[in-house]
């Protein structure tokens, strides 16, 4: 994706709902926390939900996820969490 500032940001799956409802997918395997800002920043920029941007990291156990998604504006989850959340948006 290229803002028209020229920013280039690769998303890893990004697609809309019901053709209007945006839904982006990170997937991260090892340490992705020192990127959490850069997520954050390209959800604000995107102007979506903190729900319909979905950080999906390996490393992750339900729990963790649910902590992290309590503390930052962005929605973690583990893979088993995946589908479930994704479940939520249609």
């Amino acid at each position: 994706m290229i803002f028209p500032n020229e920013d280039l940001h690769e998303l890893d799956v990004f697609f809309l709902v019901d053709g209007s409802t945006p839904v982006c997918v990170e997937c991260k395997t090892g340490e992705f926390r020192p990127e959490i800002d850069k997520y954050l920043r390209l959800r604000k920029r995107l102007g979506i939900d903190r729900s319909q941007f979905i950080l999906c990291a390996s490393s992750l156990s339900d729990e963790q996820a649910a902590g992290l998604s309590g503390m930052y504006e962005l929605t973690f989850v583990s893979p088993t969490g995946l589908a479930p959340h994704l479940a939520k948006l249609f």
